[in-house]
């Protein structure tokens, strides 16, 4: 019925296939689009923690829950580890920590100077990043060190002088990432948002009102209208008056309606909580059950804490080294950090495993653990 070419119809077919995958291809690898470089505002970053009452509630509240349930550290050295632990509160090492996890939020990125002997910095001051650039060899063109500017004032420190901790990396780059970065557009709407709604509520929510004399067709005098306009605008000479004329009161508004972004408000607040990995039950209470609450306690505490926590051990080992060299105590390892308590659970089964070993005696009544086996096995598992 139909005369086809069907040679001519699939080597067509094929050529079209293979452009339009050209085409895909290139578009995959970015040569038709425009992308636009993405660079980390530090200054907004910085607003929006001290503007934002959402990322400033939830941003401390991931600090203090760093080193809310303690800080310590285990050592097999007896005399080490309880010379580090000594450290915790005369530095107030949680402290420390809690605000350099405040700056890792806010930029990515926290510095503490390690250097005692430094003379532009006090042991263990923590620096702004927003005032921090990356110093390169100029032979080598490769990272070592850092070049501080404040004000005119500029300093050089080794990346032995300053700890530099990271947050969310990437691969080859030497800044972390800010986790506000994926929240900016949303962060600047919201903060739009709240600039107009400013003005919509002064405008809009009280209702303005028109004044209408006379009746249709005929005029007021003008000293009429504007002796009713100053009593109007003069409470204390306001009254009720008497018109020969007809008065008409019309309103102006938007009948609210122009309020109405409370949805929107709604959506942004869901974004942070997603971007910052905190549990919207902690404040929007109302919309999760007891159990969905616990839930997303538990993974908090596991994911988001325990992945700080994993983070910042390296960091706060560097920095007891630095105390040591500081005090002039010797050591060959540093101790362990130990991040919170234990569970409730795992508590009360470590109790109940030892004092089953303290109860287990030999054939002529002779304990398996002596005392001072006992004082060690306690403190080991139980860190008291």
């Amino acid at each position: 019925m139909f005369n086809i070419n069907l040679l001519k119809f699939l080597t067509r077919t094929r050529t079209i296939v293979v452009e339009a995958y050209k085409r895909a291809s290139k578009m995959g690898k970015g040569k038709k689009l425009n992308s636009q470089e993405i660079t980390a505002d530090f200054e907004k970053f910085e607003n929006f923690f001290y503007q934002d009452s959402h990322v400033f509630g939830i941003i401390t509240c991931i600090a203090d829950s760093m080193s809310e349930s303690g800080l310590s550290f285990v050592h097999p050295d007896n005399d080490l580890n309880k010379q580090a632990n000594d450290m915790v509160s005369e530095y107030a090492m949680d402290t420390i920590v809690s605000e350099l996890t405040v700056s890792s939020m806010v930029f990515g990125n926290s510095f503490i100077v390690l250097d005692p002997g430094n003379p532009d910095f006090d042991f263990l001051e923590q620096l702004s990043p927003r005032y921090i650039a990356v110093q390169k060899d100029p032979d080598t063109g490769r990272h070592n060190g850092w070049k501080y500017n404040e004000g005119g004032t500029g300093s050089a420190l080794t990346r032995e002088d300053l700890l530099h901790i990271p947050l969310n990396r990437l691969a080859g780059s030497t800044w972390g990432t800010s986790p506000l970065q994926p929240l900016t557009r949303m962060l600047d709407l919201k903060s739009n948002i709240e600039v107009n709604l400013d003005h919509l509520v002064a405008r809009y929510l009280v209702p303005r009102y028109v004044y209408l004399l006379g009746r249709q067709g005929t005029s007021v005098p003008q000293e009429v209208i504007d002796d009713f306009a100053k009593s109007l605008a003069d409470p204390a000479a306001a009254q009720d008056r008497v018109f020969e004329n007809n008065l008409e009161i019309l309103t102006m508004g938007t009948q609210y309606k122009a309020l109405h972004v409370g949805y929107i408000l709604d959506y942004i607040h869901q974004s942070v909580y997603s971007g910052l990995a905190f549990p919207d039950s902690f404040h929007v209470a109302a919309g999760s059950t007891e159990s969905t609450a616990k839930i997303q306690s538990e993974i908090f505490n596991k994911k988001r804490i325990g992945g700080l926590h994993k983070v910042y051990t390296d960091p706060v080992k560097q920095i007891v080294a630095a105390i040591f060299d500081k005090e002039g105590i010797r050591y060959d390892t540093i101790p362990e950090p130990k991040w919170g308590q234990l569970s409730q659970a795992s508590l009360e089964s470590r109790i109940e495993n030892i004092s089953k070993l303290a109860g287990i005696v030999d054939s002529e009544g002779n304990r398996a653990i002596d005392v001072p086996g006992l004082q060690k096995l306690v403190k080991n598992e139980l860190g008291i």
